[in-house]
């Protein structure tokens, strides 16, 4: 391509970027024939949308999501001011207004014009933050969705529930009590009205004024979120409720986000703790002046199975939290309906029956009336109907009530005497099926291609005219089916409200996901061949990427997730399980039982009976040792016994056990146990290292099996793990790292080659020379994270080395690294300009003698400041303990001595630390932290080991419990691992 054309073609991509559907002659003149090779290039990066008049283009998403990622910002105006959107092209003109930083207001947008919104705050990404703004999004689209769904699946009036709505509205007319808890609990199947139930109460709610908020937790959002993640989506809610906190409340949001107390996507314990304490210090200071709030506030969550297999915390985290709101954080009339469709039995036991409510089917008498109602809705006359003798035969499941009423609209009296005639031949869950298949064949559409689409369709998840003509086309047996035709049996097939429900986008339905679920395995086992056909078919047209619409990560998802149904499928793969999972949602639970045992064990998801017989030998003792991983990384610390008795260990001596092992050994203080372990953790080390260009894990280096087991090896016999270390270096000789070709970073930026380094000298020891003599890549000069703190600390450094240190790896409120940097400028280590300007935030802090808060450091915690190290040679003691940092990967070492400690030791550290350091805390003076001690011993206790770790203090601390209480020996051996932990590290800077 010639210079101009490419230049045509780079003016004409970077307009249609900032456009939504755009005629092309707008763009590039046709007529011209020095244009027509930048036209056909910008036509090879769109879609065709098919509309009434002249054919208009769309740029497909990866190629504007690039094309906005690599505009200029001067050209990125200059692109929205030389074209303007067409006056229907709505997505064009919301992209404008983002892409300018115009704030465009969701709650008055419709369903679609919403969908819109999203796409095009999705896109704008790539040029500005739009984090808060598709939040917000997707919490609006959340509640309209489940309003238009409940509008058209289930009754418009609630019947055979009043028992249990007058149950609802008692509990929360009743006095909150002096119960901490205060939860009524509602379980119910699919389709059993628990949707309907809710939404009746919370509209008499609402209409008595009685504040109402609401979390759905099979929300995108909720994914993977964390107790913050909930706080703050109360947070915005209650604003709703209570306008004149809307001040405060956003100030809370605010202090959350710029603090390290945001969600988080971490698995370390104790990092969790520093974010929740955050927040929860945020909390207390920003609403200091609003609180307790008196009035009754309603809390319905919904879809709360969810809790504990997609979200940080589990159930009884959850309630330990709900608790809290009331008995701590200033909201004593909070009551909670919890409502899922199942719970786990030992979580219901000790709940008093008048705080259940479990939905079975409506009773006989109950159900004839809704499917009378549902009838006489039709302008059918009731009576003709054998209605008691279908409920009998059907079941009184709201849901099914409703698709029998649909199919009995259609046929009649006659149809309602045929099912009759067959019942005999089949129990009720097939008569169900039956059933749907019996409406299929009555759809008001009268075409045999329609019915032949309809059943099968219920195998993919959305539906297009493209999917119709080139996935669906074949196995159902449609013949050639082109584009025209293709879109006409979308039409008819988006016409059927009760089996689809329209999307964003006007192309697209979904299935209704409660309907899906219940005729799916029923449809799968009785067509088989059919289905697998359609999975297969839909793998390759999404792996290939074939979908004009969908992004290429969305593709990817759709496609893997009918990959899975294919025999022999594996998970995908771990770096994109995550991200998989989060996109499928609850359709997860219709992947075929083996392999989504499989990934719900690498997802560290709990699995059901049948699940957990599905997995082998290896792996069932794996997930035995993750769960117990889990408990510690929810809770602390575990009641379970690793490896569980003799014969269970002996099941299996697959590595990823053992290692998995060491890990939760480690989390719980047991060194013994992770020293037994390090033969396996030096072989997943070795493996990982010969695939060097594989990132297999999100944690820090100093969080791996590996490096754990060096710490426990400081106080046992080292031998073994440097003998293992010296065979696994064969390994890494003989891989194809070596070579140093595509030696790309492991975890991280630090190469397996810098790992293997400082596994040595931690225990003092020089690796091999050929290793030392080919380090691989280079660190970058600024240290943002543990392990690149620590590898700087441990490696020889030369007499002039230089760097950077991020103040959130450093001590920055110990008395030493305040005093230093405080005085005259020194030769080695100085503040760069955010440092400074940090430090001066702490002096005035300091000068207005305020009482800190755990929200006050977190503001205060070094921000993008960094220490400037300006040369190592000669460097003095005060160096050296400024640039050892915090240590966060030894602290599940000292939360096990502290837990054989009394909590009057610990507060009694917590008084003198206050005493001494003027910014110490107030949520870790004693009065308040003897009483958070009490109430959440674990989760406190790492709180202020962290926070003393900030503070210079953690030795100190170490020493203080040794000194204050009568440990047992290997109690006293934890002690002395931390101290030389942090000995042997300031040993080599």
């Amino acid at each position: 391509m010639d210079t101009n054309t490419e230049g045509i073609w780079r003016q004409a991509r970077f307009r249609a970027a900032t456009l939504g559907a755009f005629d092309p002659a707008r763009l590039i003149d046709p007529k011209r024939e020095d244009q027509l090779a930048a036209l056909d290039r910008l036509a090879a990066e769109c879609v065709e949308v098919l509309d009434e008049g002249p054919p208009r283009w769309m740029l497909n998403p990866d190629a504007r999501a690039q094309t906005l990622a690599e505009m200029p910002r001067d050209e990125l105006y200059a692109a929205m001011t030389s074209v303007q959107p067409a006056p229907d092209d709505r997505l064009g003109q919301l992209l404008r207004h983002v892409l300018s930083g115009k704030p465009v207001t969701g709650p008055a947008f419709g369903m679609q014009e919403l969908g819109l919104l999203r796409t095009a705050l999705q896109f704008a990404s790539a040029t500005r933050d739009t984090t808060e703004a598709l939040r917000e999004v997707d919490r609006l689209l959340a509640e309209r969705d489940a309003h238009e769904a409940m509008q058209s699946l289930l009754p418009r009036r609630l019947v055979g529930r009043q028992g249990q709505l007058r149950k609802l509205r008692r509990f929360v007319l009743a006095p909150a009590g002096t119960s901490a808890e205060n939860i009524l609990w509602i379980t119910g199947a699919g389709g059993s009205g628990k949707s309907a139930l809710l939404a009746r109460f919370a509209d008499s709610l609402r209409r008595s004024e009685t504040p109402v908020l609401h979390v759905d937790f099979d929300r995108p959002a909720m994914f993977n979120g964390s107790l913050t993640t909930l706080m703050m989506e109360m947070s915005r809610q209650l604003e709703v409720c209570f306008p004149e906190l809307a001040k405060a409340l956003s100030e809370y949001r605010r202090a959350v986000r710029s603090g390290r107390s945001g969600p988080s996507s971490s698995y370390s314990f104790d990092e969790r703790q520093v974010k929740a304490h955050g927040s929860y210090s945020a909390w207390h200071e920003c609403m200091r002046d609003y609180l307790p709030i008196t009035r009754d506030i309603v809390l319905i969550m919904d879809t709360a199975e969810e809790v504990g297999l997609a979200s940080e915390f589990d159930l009884d985290a959850l309630r330990r939290w709900l608790r809290e709101l009331r008995t701590r954080d200033g909201l004593p009339n909070l009551k909670t309906v919890l409502c899922g469709r199942a719970f786990d039995e030992d979580q219901l036991a000790l709940v008093r029956k008048s705080r259940r409510i479990e939905l079975d089917d409506l009773s006989t008498a109950a159900a004839v009336k809704l499917l009378e109602m549902y009838l006489q809705r039709e302008g059918l006359i009731a009576g003709n109907f054998p209605l008691a003798e279908l409920v009998d035969m059907l079941g009184g499941n709201p849901l099914m009530l409703k698709i029998l009423a649909t199919y009995l609209a259609q046929g009649g009296v006659t149809a309602a005497h045929g099912l009759l005639a067959d019942r005999g031949r089949f129990d009720r869950q097939f008569a169900q099926s039956f059933l749907y298949k019996r409406i299929l064949r009555r759809l008001h559409d009268a075409s045999q291609d329609l019915k032949n689409l309809a059943h099968p369709g219920l195998v993919l998840r959305r539906v297009t005219p493209h999917l119709i003509q080139h996935v669906l086309a074949g196995p159902c047996n449609l013949g050639e089916v082109d584009e025209q035709r293709a879109r006409a049996l979308f039409g008819r097939l988006a016409g059927q409200v009760w089996l689809v429900q329209r999307t964003t986008n006007p192309d697209a339905v979904v299935h209704r996901r409660d309907l899906r679920r219940l005729m799916l395995q029923a449809m799968t086992a009785e067509d088989e061949a059919t289905a697998m056909a359609i999975h297969t078919a839909a793998a390759t047209y999404y792996l290939v990427g074939m979908d004009p619409v969908l992004t290429r990560q969305e593709q990817q998802v759709e496609g893997e997730y009918h990959r899975l149904f294919t025999p022999g499928a594996s998970p995908p793969a771990p770096g994109t399980l995550v991200a998989f999972a989060r996109a499928l949602g609850e359709d997860l639970e219709s992947v075929p039982v083996p392999v989504r045992a499989r990934i719900k064990l690498q997802l560290g998801r709990k699995l059901t009976p049948t699940e957990s017989r599905a997995l082998t030998g290896d792996e069932q003792a794996l997930y035995q040792s993750e769960q117990v991983r889990k408990e510690v990384r929810l809770s602390g610390v575990s009641g379970q016994v690793l490896g569980g008795s003799p014969a269970a260990r002996a099941v299996s001596r697959d590595m990823r056990v053992e290692v998995s092992e060491v890990q939760a050994a480690f989390e719980q203080g047991e060194l013994d146990r992770v020293a037994r372990g390090t033969e396996s953790a030096v072989a997943e080390f070795a493996d990982i290292a010969a695939r060097a260009n594989t990132r297999l894990s999100s944690e820090d280096f100093t969080q791996s099996a590996v490096w754990r087991c060096a710490i426990a090896t400081l106080a046992h016999d080292p031998d073994p793990l440097l003998e293992a270390l010296l065979r696994s270096g064969d390994v890494l000789r003989n891989s194809r790292m070596w070579d140093g070709a595509g030696n790309g970073p492991w975890l991280g930026r630090l190469s397996p080659v810098h790992a293997y380094q400082m596994l040595f000298r931690i225990h003092g020891v020089d690796c091999p020379p050929d290793l030392v003599s080919w380090g691989g890549a280079e660190l970058p000069s600024k240290l943002s994270t543990t392990q690149e703190l620590r590898y700087f600390q441990l490696r020889d450094k030369k007499p002039d080395e230089t760097g950077e240190v991020s103040l959130r790896l450093l001590r920055d409120l110990a008395p030493r690294f305040t005093d230093y940097f405080s005085g005259a400028m020194v030769p080695h280590i100085q503040l760069d300009r955010a440092g400074l300007r940090g430090l001066g935030e702490q002096a005035d802090f300091r000068s207005r003698a305020a009482r800190a808060t755990l929200n006050d450091l977190e503001r205060l915690d070094g921000g993008e400041g960094c220490v400037l190290i300006l040369g190592m040679e000669n460097v003095g003691s005060e160096v050296k303990e400024i640039l050892v940092g915090r240590m966060p990967e030894i602290y599940p070492v000292a939360r096990a001595v502290a837990r054989a400690c009394t909590p009057q030791s610990l507060v009694a550290f917590a008084a003198k630390a206050a005493r001494d350091n003027g910014m110490w805390p107030v949520e870790l003076a004693p009065d308040h932290f003897e009483t958070a001690l009490a109430m959440q011993r674990e989760e406190w206790t790492s709180t202020l080991i962290s926070c003393a770790d900030r503070f210079g203090l953690l030795r100190q601390l170490v020493d203080w419990m040794e000194d204050r209480n009568r440990l047992a020996r290997r109690h006293r051996r934890m002690s002395q691992t931390v101290r030389d932990y942090e000995l042997r590290v300031r040993q080599f800077i």
